[in-house]
């Protein structure tokens, strides 16, 4: 942040004005917004990369009190340009499926997953993106291992699935590796080799994973807003979107899921904020960019009040541990 100072005229004592060149990242996405109570911004500046800041010391003490205004916003546009870069798109790849729909290409499952260890390189998605809509039961009917579900989660293992990361706005793609599957919950695990073709990386400061909030604030009430991958303008293309913030349910619900053609009884939170097609693995976010969940699926009736639903945080944090 550049600052010049200038004072002029018969006011000189009492006002200063502070021209500030701000380097303000960019909005992480459309559709990014400021998370009503939870901080105290000047909206307006979330859009701008440069503004003038003007201190009358009539009501400024001192002018530390004067740009004190803007931190605020300064720390919601960092902590959101740093969650934005730590999530990425995610494409599964079954290579021994053919899409009838498209030509017989291998069919595939599309979602967003999100950095959660560095040093391990470890980022976290939904199940369900990884399972996709097969019918493994049939498909791996004669399976020689103890239980369905580490049948399932070999196949994935497996060079017969391929797993793609990736940073469209870096124009990287990484291999990925499914580390496990959650027996409980709509989770999954996955690690790539390396994370160094993403240029971000060059820089500690903003590149981060994204920070897992340490309690549930349901207590207090919280709003929520989730980070995702929707399609782009182009046919193939698709472009990261935060959604609005809105407030979340304190209560889990346990809801009858099918992941593939399996039914699970899973514990989810929910809220008004719109989870689109393409969010599913992606981070829920507190008004801090603290990591309250991931997403797992929402209602969408034309007409109807729609709901989305996430993995709460204690269900995520039980998840992890074991690894």
């Amino acid at each position: 942040m550049h600052g010049q100072l200038k004072r002029g005229g018969a006011m000189s004592a009492r006002i200063l004005s502070v021209v500030l060149a701000v380097l303000l990242f960019s909005s992480p996405g459309t559709g990014a917004a400021q998370p009503g109570g939870a901080l105290t911004m000047d909206t307006g500046l979330l859009i701008q990369k440069t503004f003038n800041l003007n201190c009358d010391f009539s009501i400024y003490r001192t002018a530390q009190d004067c740009i004190g205004r803007i931190l605020p916003t300064l720390k919601y546009k960092t902590d959101s340009y740093v969650a934005s870069k730590a999530t990425y798109t995610l494409k599964v790849t079954y290579t021994e499926f053919k899409d009838v729909n498209n030509a017989g290409l291998p069919m595939t499952s599309r979602g967003t997953a999100f950095l959660i260890d560095a040093g391990r390189r470890y980022l976290l998605t939904s199940k369900h993106v990884l399972v996709g809509h097969k019918a493994w039961s049939t498909v791996l009917q004669n399976h020689p291992y103890p239980t369905l579900e580490a049948a399932v989660e070999a196949y994935l293992s497996s060079p017969r699935v391929s797993i793609q990361v990736s940073s469209p706005e870096e124009g990287a793609i990484l291999a990925g590796r499914l580390v496990a599957l959650s027996r409980d919950s709509d989770l999954a695990l996955l690690t790539v080799d390396s994370l160094n073709a993403f240029q971000i990386t060059a820089y500690e400061s903003l590149f981060k994973p994204i920070t897992i909030a340490q309690a549930n604030k349901c207590d207090q009430g919280f709003l929520v807003s989730a980070v995702g991958y929707i399609d782009g303008q182009n046919p193939g293309a698709v472009s990261q979107k935060f959604s609005a913030f809105s407030p979340a349910t304190c209560d889990t619900v346990s809801k009858d899921y099918y992941i593939g053609d399996q039914l699970y009884r899973i514990l989810l939170n929910s809220t008004g904020s719109p989870f689109e097609p393409g969010f599913s693995g992606g981070p829920v976010l507190d008004g801090d960019m603290h990591l309250v969940g991931v997403v797992s699926g929402a209602t969408n009736q034309p007409g109807a009040v729609n709901t989305s639903f996430f993995v709460p945080i204690s269900e995520v944090q039980a998840f992890i541990r074991r690894f």
